[in-house]
C-alpha cells in the first residue's frame, strides 16, 4: 500500500513539474515587460570570482526581436536561491538598472532547455514589483 502511494505521489509531482515547464515555455514565447526569469547569472555576465551565480532577471523592455531584461543586485551561488526568489516577495529585490542586457527573442527556449533560464513567473497587475 505504501508503494502505491509512493507511485500516486511521484507521479502527481512529475505532472505538476511537466505543467509548470509548459507555463514557462508559453510565457517565454510571449514575453512582457515585468516578467521575472529565474537564470543562471553568471552566464549572461561577470561575476567575482569566477563562480556560477544564480539569480533573477526582469524584463523591462520587449521588441519583435528581443527583449531586454535587468538582473538582481545580488546573486546565490545555487539555483535554489534564485528560485526562492522567484516564488517570494519581491520588495526587497534591488535591481541594477545600470546595466541592461539584450536577448534575442529567438534565444529564450534554448536558453531554458540548457537551464541558463529555469523558472518564469509573471507578475499579477497588482503585485509590486
Amino acid at each position: 500500500m505504501k508503494t502505491l502511494f509512493r507511485s500516486i505521489a511521484l507521479l502527481l509531482l512529475l505532472v505538476a513539474a511537466g505543467c509548470s515547464g509548459r507555463k514557462d515555455a508559453e510565457l517565454l514565447a510571449a514575453p512582457k515587460v515585468g516578467d521575472l526569469y529565474a537564470s543562471e547569472l553568471s552566464h549572461f555576465a561577470e561575476f567575482d570570482g569566477g563562480n556560477r551565480a544564480y539569480g533573477l532577471m526582469k524584463v523591462v523592455a520587449v521588441t519583435d526581436g528581443s527583449i531586454s531584461v535587468v538582473t538582481d543586485s545580488s546573486a546565490w551561488p545555487a539555483p535554489s536561491g534564485a528560485n526562492n526568489d522567484l516564488r517570494g516577495d519581491l520588495a526587497d529585490v534591488k535591481w541594477d538598472t545600470q546595466n541592461i542586457l539584450r536577448l534575442a527573442r529567438s534565444e529564450l527556449r534554448d536558453l531554458y532547455e540548457e537551464d541558463r533560464i529555469f523558472g518564469v513567473r509573471r507578475p499579477d497587475a497588482g503585485e509590486s514589483q
